[in-house]
């Protein structure tokens, strides 16, 4: 699992760092011409919004989701030694939560179980990210995490997420 995460995620990190410049490159209204002497496998493959979401995804899954065991101590990646890996698996997952959870709403799919249990496994580990929107993330995440552990009726836990002084 070690190997997976340090190939998988350092491609993944890659994939979402080439789609965020192209995204920059297209919103800016300014394009690089390629020159036809230049060797293809130079240039960055990227993935459409919809295949990068299924790469994550596939990936959290394979990495946390796997075990029917939610005792994070239990997990190979949770295991004293793969602090960098885990990091890493943690870093992609709050990617994922970013772009494809939180950006639609900070309610959506706030019973999913899949969702749950990432967030239960970021919210337990102390990493630190420095890029902004990852910031804000994890600061939605703990919300969401201590709204779900404090109030046990759901329509209630609703209901303290939408207010917007909570």
């Amino acid at each position: 699992l070690s190997s997976y995460v340090k190939k998988e995620g350092q491609s993944l990190l890659s994939v979402l760092h080439d789609y965020d410049a192209l995204q920059h490159l297209q919103s800016s209204g300014k394009f690089k011409m390629i020159a036809w002497e230049e060797p293809k496998d130079n240039l960055a493959t990227v993935y459409s919004e919809e295949e990068i979401k299924f790469k994550l995804q596939t990936f959290l899954e394979t990495v946390f989701m796997l075990s029917n065991n939610i005792d994070k101590k239990r997990l190979p990646i949770f295991l004293a030694g793969f602090e960098a890996v885990r990091n890493v698996a943690l870093k992609l997952g709050l990617e994922y939560l970013w772009r494809y959870v939180y950006s639609i709403s900070e309610e959506e799919k706030f019973d999913d179980y899949f969702v749950i249990r990432l967030e239960n496994f970021i919210a337990s580990c102390d990493f630190s990210v420095r890029e902004v929107p990852l910031c804000v993330t994890k600061s939605i995440l703990y919300k969401r995490v201590n709204v779900r552990n404090v109030f046990k009726e759901p329509s209630l836990r609703r209901k303290v997420l939408k207010s917007k002084k909570s």
